[in-house]
């Protein structure tokens, strides 16, 4: 009999696994203007952001 394949998505290897978390309150206003330009979501969008201002800070 052959082995299942494991439903959803494969694992991702230990290297590129995120584990850390930042978290950051916000008011509903400024929730709803970081949503209207965060593309496609907003945890992308500020993982981006904050790594690029990161980059250039260290410089």
């Amino acid at each position: 009999m052959a082995k299942k394949k494991a439903m959803g998505r494969p694992k991702l290897p230990d290297s590129e696994k995120r584990k850390g978390r930042f978290l950051v309150k916000l008011t509903d206003e400024e929730y709803d203007l970081i949503k209207n330009v965060a593309e496609p979501r907003v945890g992308t969008w500020a993982r981006e952001t904050l790594l690029k201002a990161a980059k250039r800070k260290r410089k």
